[in-house]
This record gives structure tokens, sequence and C-alpha cells, in this order.
């Protein structure tokens, strides 16, 4: 697939654009080069290529200055920006039918990211990682996903994560210190995969906001988002074929 193939939710753009007011950066010199409608973010269910919001966010980290860019972006994420997909998981009935939406459903609302679970021997791997070569953005969005997880994690399950392990393909820099704040955990760098390892008996631990009857009706409306994101993809394939 290419990158711009992929879908993104304007959720995503919009804590980015809003990430940056709060440096004063102007949602112009944000949008440049993007052809984003800034219209788009007026409505209620909006989506933008990969390749758009790779660009923007190109555009933030080069005014935004700072080497946790990235981390900064994850604290801004919560379970309301992934939409209907969060609402799911979060009144699903454990962790496990929750991560499972996730990972039934994310392509419906960020396809620039792969993410893959195996549960082995008594443990849970869980690896992510941007498959595109969007250069020195690549492990600033990787640790925009691992800290907004974490937060996200966290409000899941009404509580800090247990301890967990955490590898990164990325060097150390100083700005993964907060990474405590988010997880109990013992933090590798430079690993050849980004991971996030725990124990399987985590999956079985009760959401405090599960409901069955509301996490069905979140479930039709993911369902249908996935298949309007098939079209979306399927089409360009189509016509490169012709």
């Amino acid at each position: 697939m290419r990158l711009e193939d992929t879908i993104v939710s304007a959720n995503y753009a919009t804590l980015m654009l809003r990430l940056c007011e709060k440096k004063s950066i102007p949602m112009p010199s944000v949008l440049k080069g993007t052809d984003i409608d800034p219209e788009i973010f007026t409505l209620s269910s909006a989506f933008i290529t990969g390749k758009q919001f790779v660009q923007l966010c190109q555009n933030a980290l080069e005014l935004y200055d700072d080497p946790a860019f990235g981390i900064h972006y994850g604290l801004e994420l919560s379970i309301s920006t992934h939409g209907m997909v969060g609402f799911a998981a979060m009144t699903s009935p454990n962790l496990r039918e929750g991560l499972d939406i996730m990972m039934r459903y994310y392509k419906s609302i960020f396809s620039l990211i792969t993410l893959n679970l195996n549960e082995n021997g008594g443990m849970v791997i869980f690896d992510f990682d941007i498959p595109f070569n969007v250069g020195v953005l690549q492990d600033k969005m990787i640790d925009g996903f691992l800290i907004g997880f974490g937060s996200v994690a966290n409000f899941l399950l009404g509580d800090r994560i247990p301890p967990v392990r955490i590898r990164l393909r990325s060097p150390y820099n100083p700005s993964y210190d907060t990474i405590p704040d988010f997880f109990d955990a013992n933090v590798e760098f430079e690993c050849k995969k980004n991971e996030l390892i725990f124990d399987a008996n985590l999956l079985e631990i009760s959401l405090p906001a599960a409901d069955p009857q509301t996490v069905l009706v979140a479930r039709e409306h993911c369902d249908h988002l996935m298949k309007q994101v098939e079209v979306t993809e399927t089409f360009p394939d189509q016509v490169r074929k012709n």
C-alpha cells in the first residue's frame, strides 16, 4: 500500500493542531503543503490521507522544535480521539476483548500504522510500527502511539497498567524519562522491533465501563467504518491495475 492510500481520522490531525496552538503556532503554518481544507475540522466524521497527515506532522515537528514532540502529542490522545473504536473498546467486558476490537478496527481510523498482537507461553507480545519511510518523524510517531496507548489503557483499566516490558527501535533520549508516568516498565532501546510485552493474565481484567448493549451498537458502527475503508483502499488498487 502507498502512503497516499492510507487513511487517518481527522481527529488525530485536530489534536496536532491543538498541540501546536499551545506553542502559538498558527494553523496555516501547520497545514502548509497538505491540501487539507480547514473546514474538515468542523465535521463530525472526516478523514485525511496518511500522506497529508505525515506532511502535517513534519510541519509541526519543525515548528514545535522539541525532542519530546512525539510524547507531547501522545499526551493529547484520549479514548474519545479514537471515536467509535475507542468507545467500543471502553465498553468491552475485559481488556482481551477491548484489544480485540482495537486490532479488528484500527485500520478504519488510522491505517498508517501496523499492529500485531500475539499470545505465547503466558505472555502477550504487542508490536507496532510505521511501515513507511517518513524520516525523523518515524520515532516521534511511535513515541506518540506508545504514550497514547499507555494513557488510554490506564483509563480503560481504571488503574495503572501492571508491570510491562517495552522494547523500542529508537535510541535513548531524555524525553523517554516520562515513560514511568504511564508504565511500570523495563525499557530497552535500539531493538529490532517496537514491542510491548506483558503477562497474558492482564487480558482477563474486567473493564469498569463494560456495557454489553453499548458495545454491540458501537461494534456495528465500527463494522460500517471498516466497509467504507475497504472501498477506499480497493478503488486505488483497481485504478492502478487498469
